[in-house]
């Protein structure tokens, strides 16, 4: 600004060296095109790098031990009878099944259902895998139950390594 006739006056941009190198109208937009520049640029890394479901690291499904697929039940007065058979190991899966994982969610009948919500499973048991002669035999896995609740059970087979394949198909009932 300037004072012409005591009066303040903006002074234009030649006025003011806008072509000047020196001048802060040159400044200014190169500092603002520098920040717009780098701003882009971290958006679009954060967009590219970001991708996909976060999660714990899983090895590839191919080396899981194979899933159950006939978890059963039956209920005699208070126990629940959970059976399944071996199921065949796969020629990708690193070692044969070494044992089974019993998961049970246990929600109260007194509860409105949430059918969006997760299903949260407590670990319950660990039947270990029988040996070569007694494969073609169905497992079994017994508990007692406690009236009120409602029950989804599930199993998973591990190999000898620790690895857990994939979850059985759920069971569930109201006691």
């Amino acid at each position: 600004m300037t004072q012409i006739n005591g009066k303040l006056n903006w002074l234009t941009g030649a006025e003011f060296g806008q072509n000047d190198r020196c001048g802060p109208f040159w400044s200014a937009r190169r500092v603002m095109s520098g920040v717009l520049h780098v701003v882009a640029v971290l958006a679009v890394i954060c967009i590219l790098w970001s991708c996909g479901k976060k999660g714990p690291p899983e090895p590839p499904s191919g080396k899981k031990p194979p899933s159950v697929k006939d978890l059963g039940f039956s209920i005699s007065a208070t126990t629940i009878k959970l059976s399944w058979t071996v199921p065949p190991t796969t020629a990708k899966a690193k070692s044969p099944v070494a044992g089974f994982l019993i998961y049970r969610n246990q929600a109260s009948l007194g509860l409105d259902d949430c059918p969006n919500c997760p299903i949260v499973f407590k670990q319950v048991g660990d039947v270990p895998s029988p040996r070569a002669e007694a494969l073609d035999r169905p497992l079994i896995y017994t508990q007692e139950l406690e009236t009120g609740y409602r029950y989804i059970f599930k199993v998973r087979a591990y190999d000898d390594d620790g690895m857990a394949g994939r979850d059985s198909n759920l069971v569930q009932f109201d006691f």
